[in-house]
């Protein structure tokens, strides 16, 4: 251990608590939104689609975050984990969850970046229970040994790596803006029909829509090919340079990777869509890879892909409830092809392209700087954490 350097277990350096059950029977109080686990995703914690539950002002202190509070996955992915930055006046945690609130003695943000690191690299493995479906106990997480510097050392690595997330973070925050750009313009030419010349086009007395649109069954412009299981794409377990595309990889940026094979290939700009579970019938763009069994590629004929993407996006509702399946939800196809599609005319679509696509690029080059940033930030860490770079 480098000198000045202090080895504790983390409950010498933290408090740490669970999160609360959910039972819809017992809780009581005012429903308040939670984090679940599917929304602490490594180094982010995603706000959308928050589900609530009923908390009693007594137990605010118990399951409520605090800025700078760590929270981490007992279960799922055991290990995972992100820092709480106040995006939310009140914010609380389930089960599912450990908040980890740094004591006086140690900067949260370096204890964030230790464990995150630790986490990545595996070390956790030796600290779950479970042979089947592995949990991180509080018990366990308790007994996680924490090298530390002294606290000046500790700020100033923290403040190296979260200049980093930072970066990440305004650009995720760019990209949001860019997408909400996207979809309010798709709602406004072609729900509330305000699109580029609107005040002067004329009506097709039999359509009912403008000169030069059609009515169309969807399925004459779209097929699914759906995608295979993980095993069969990587039955050979030889590493090539074709990213696996699945949901949760698409969502974290976390890839496994394959050789091509026989495999259906998408580019980036494709669309995909989710054929099971929960959120059956929600679409991604895709990026260069070859997709999983749970997802779609969307095969169109003369319908731009960013505008299909977004009609799927603003009907997403509509097409969730026509999903097929009692207890696991499935995309349906055969409902999506029934559909009776207005399609516009093709200057339109030109239209449509010329703005969107220069939004969609600017997004994908966002994503891709943060791409790098990831990876320059996670080579410095060990690093850092080890005490081999000074600061």
């Amino acid at each position: 251990m480098k000198e000045g350097w202090k080895r504790h277990k983390l409950n010498e350096l933290a408090d740490m608590r669970l999160g609360k059950m959910l039972d819809q029977n017992k809780n009581k109080g005012e429903f308040y939104d939670y984090l679940a686990n599917v929304n602490v995703q490594w180094g982010e914690i995603i706000l959308d689609n928050l589900k609530q539950m009923k908390f009693e002002s007594s137990e605010f202190d118990r399951y409520g975050l605090n800025v700078g509070d760590i929270v981490m996955c007992e279960g799922g992915e055991p290990g995972r984990c992100s820092i709480w930055k106040g995006q939310r006046k009140v914010m609380m945690i389930q089960k599912a969850l450990h908040r980890i609130r740094a004591k006086s003695e140690v900067n949260s943000y370096f204890l964030y970046y230790y464990l995150f690191y630790r986490g990545k690299s595996g070390y956790f493995e030796g600290y779950f229970t479970g042979s089947t479906i592995k949990h991180f106990t509080g018990e366990s997480l308790a007994k996680v040994e924490i090298d530390i510097p002294p606290i000046q050392t500790q700020r100033k690595i923290a403040s190296i790596l979260s200049g980093y997330d930072d970066l990440i973070e305004n650009n995720l925050k760019r990209i949001k803006i860019l997408e909400e750009m996207a979809q309010q313009t798709y709602e406004e030419w072609f729900v509330r029909m305000r699109f580029p010349g609107y005040d002067s086009a004329v009506m097709n007395e039999e359509t009912g829509l403008p000169e030069g649109w059609e009515k169309v069954k969807l399925g004459e412009y779209l097929n699914f090919k759906k995608g295979k299981k993980v095993e069969e794409i990587c039955g050979s377990k030889e590493i090539g340079t074709e990213k696996v595309l699945l949901l949760d990889s698409l969502e974290s940026g976390k890839f496994n990777f394959t050789k091509i094979g026989k495999h259906e290939l998408v580019k980036r700009g494709d669309i995909l869509m989710l054929m099971d579970g929960a959120r059956s019938s929600y679409v991604f763009q895709a990026d260069n890879g070859i997709i999983g069994s749970t997802l779609a590629k969307v095969d169109l004929k003369k319908i731009p892909s960013s505008f299909m993407f977004y009609y799927f996006q603003n009907n997403l509702e509509w097409l969730q409830i026509n999903n097929t399946g009692a207890a696991i939800p499935h995309a349906n196809p055969k409902f999506i092809k029934s559909i009776n599609f207005k399609l516009p005319k093709e200057k339109i679509l030109m239209l449509w392209e010329d703005f969107a696509n220069p939004i969609i690029d600017n997004i994908w080059n966002l994503k891709d700087q943060n791409q790098r940033l990831r990876e320059a930030r996670d080579l410095l860490l060990p690093r850092l954490m080890m005490g081999i770079v000074e600061v």
